[in-house]
């Protein structure tokens, strides 16, 4: 089997992320970089209960299935744009989790008001739409990365959200944080209006974590 390492560091992910309610039902996938250049991706309307190791298929940067007996994510032309586009990206997690989606789908960002802002590296932005499964929807996802400023986390509006990594671990936790951020940002909003921190405060936050 190609890329059996990548192939499970990619299932079990996913199971971590289905058992924090990050993703669920079919919504949502996986992917990473492997050692040949290829990627590592979760099949298409595949259900994270019954997907095995081997389900994980393993696609070229143009999203051509090189090994694997399921059709690859229907995300895959959003993944393989990103790392096509950047080398030093290799690993890709977008989620369908509830409060991420929830302020995607009003079109808000999320300011940079808290610690757990160092884990996605500031703001979290929000693309403009495009549909899904659509190379569009991977050109608007990085505009919002790269912005400026430059990010590992961005809302896909209407959709959900996306975190890139040069590891998978690196990715993983900038999604985790995400789903961290959009919760509190989104419960502070039903009381009153956040504080968002300004840039000399962010600077000595960020010096104190470097």
């Amino acid at each position: 089997m190609l890329a059996e390492k990548e192939r499970y560091a990619v299932w079990q992910t996913m199971q971590e992320l289905h058992a924090q309610g990050l993703i669920y039902l079919k919504s949502g996938n996986i992917s990473e970089r492997t050692a040949s250049g290829h990627v590592a991706i979760k099949p298409s309307g595949a259900s994270y209960e019954r997907m095995e190791v081997e389900d994980i298929v393993i696609v070229d940067l143009q999203g051509q299935v090189v090994d694997g007996q399921l059709k690859p994510s229907s995300e895959t032309p959003m993944h393989t744009l990103i790392y096509r586009e950047c080398p030093e990206v290799n690993a890709v997690v977008h989620t369908h989790a509830p409060h991420a989606l929830v302020l995607a789908s009003l079109g808000l960002e999320i300011p940079f008001f808290c610690n757990e802002n160092l884990l996605v590296g500031g703001p979290v932005p929000v693309t403009e739409y495009a549909c899904a499964g659509t190379e569009a929807i991977g050109q608007a996802v990085l505009r919002a990365l790269f912005g400026p400023p430059r990010v590992k986390a961005a809302l896909i509006r209407n959709h959900g959200a996306i975190s890139v990594g040069a590891t998978l671990e690196e990715a993983t936790l900038a999604a985790q944080a995400v789903e961290v951020l959009a919760r509190a940002y989104h419960a502070a909003l039903q009381i009153g209006e956040p504080t968002v921190l300004t840039e000399a405060q962010i600077e000595e936050l960020c010096a104190v974590y470097s």
